[in-house]
């Protein structure tokens, strides 16, 4: 035979190759290294995996083809956990919406090495797929009892981006921590309360204002429990209306040494109550932004009463400690504009009631 039709056969039996066959000749050698790593020291082992991550030099012109004997290597428990997790990182590495179902899988696997399972959360994380798919996932994860911990902060994560339409599983997880969490702990219940700001349904609107009566008063749970309802204020309708009413009066007695809770009452306030009561009383909040914040409210309902306090606090400001320059705290000068301009409105509308 010719050098030139053994290079063609040669050429053709390539071509020929099935991806299943690409996929497993590279997983077999991550096998192989991960083999060696028994007993080696970390700059070795360092080295092995380099020479492990490399394999997917091999995998990416075979784009989303790759994706389901990846999926098949990841779920496959007769291999070493190291190497399974090399096919989830794999995965994500395609970065192709067909690796989204094998790397579900693998997340909604109970029976999976739990760094596994996070590190597919991370994966299906950066994949562009329709947010409704996501969610999904991450919600079905959330639903699961007994979680690993890893796990869950992981679904969380994106979670608090995405929203989940199982309000129960998200209040579940908010509680699980008690009524005064801290650091690893807190971190979960902002991710759970975020989430349900983002979610859609009355089941998960009902969730919130639970969380809202569970929280103790002045806490970040609560806080973040709050700016859930504010944000979903425009759903408020019929009975959970006139229950996040209730709340956000109670609240803007309760946190009213909470700016961030305060704003959020402002807008919930704005959103819901027909009277201006519960927001004329917040002009005389000790921080600069809540009076701004509530002086724009009330310019909006054209709540002429409120002048004498906004005017007072206008003519004030120089010597109000509220527009004292504050680390962290919005520039003082602005929020004296902005309550300047709703004290003007509210003179305009003044001089149309005449």
């Amino acid at each position: 035979m010719s050098l030139a039709a053994l290079a063609a056969l040669l050429a053709a039996s390539a071509a020929a190759e099935t991806p299943e066959a690409v996929v497993a000749r590279a997983v077999a050698r991550v096998d192989a290294l991960v083999a060696q790593e028994t007993s080696k020291d970390a700059r070795d082992i360092e080295a092995l995996d380099r020479r492990a991550g490399a394999q997917f030099e091999t995998l990416s012109p075979l784009g989303w083809r790759a994706a389901a004997p990846l999926g098949a290597a990841a779920r496959d428990q007769k291999r070493p956990p190291k190497t399974r997790l090399f096919a989830v990182i794999f995965l994500g590495k395609l970065h192709d919406p067909a690796a989204f179902a094998p790397l579900s899988d693998v997340l909604l696997d109970a029976e999976q090495d739990v760094d596994l399972r996070a590190a597919a959360a991370q994966a299906l994380a950066a994949l562009d797929v329709p947010a409704a798919a996501a969610r999904g996932t991450y919600c079905a994860v959330a639903a699961q009892s007994e979680l690993p911990r890893a796990v869950l902060d992981e679904a969380l994560i994106s979670l608090a981006r995405l929203g989940c339409d199982d309000g129960a599983s998200l209040e579940r997880i908010a509680r699980a921590f008690g009524p005064r969490p801290s650091g690893r702990d807190l971190d979960a219940v902002l991710r759970a309360a975020s989430a349900l700001g983002r979610s859609r349904g009355a089941a998960s609107l009902r969730s919130i204002l639970a969380l809202i009566g569970y929280f103790p008063a002045g806490g970040e749970p609560r806080a973040a429990a709050i700016a859930a309802l504010a944000r979903r204020r425009d759903d408020l309708i019929g009975a959970p209306a006139a229950e996040a009413l209730a709340c956000a009066r109670e609240a803007s007695r309760s946190e009213s040494g909470s700016p961030a809770s305060m704003l959020r009452v402002v807008e919930l306030l704005d959103a819901l109550d027909p009277t201006d009561d519960a927001l004329l009383p917040m002009t005389a909040n000790a921080d600069a932004e809540v009076l701004a914040a509530a002086a724009e409210a009330l310019a909006r309902r054209k709540a002429v009463k409120a002048l004498p306090a906004l005017e007072a606090a206008v003519a004030g400001a120089l010597n109000d400690p509220r527009f004292a320059p504050k680390p962290g705290r919005p520039d003082p000068s602005l929020l004296l504009s902005r309550l300047e301009t709703a004290t003007q409105a509210l003179r305009l509308a003044r001089g149309k009631e005449r």
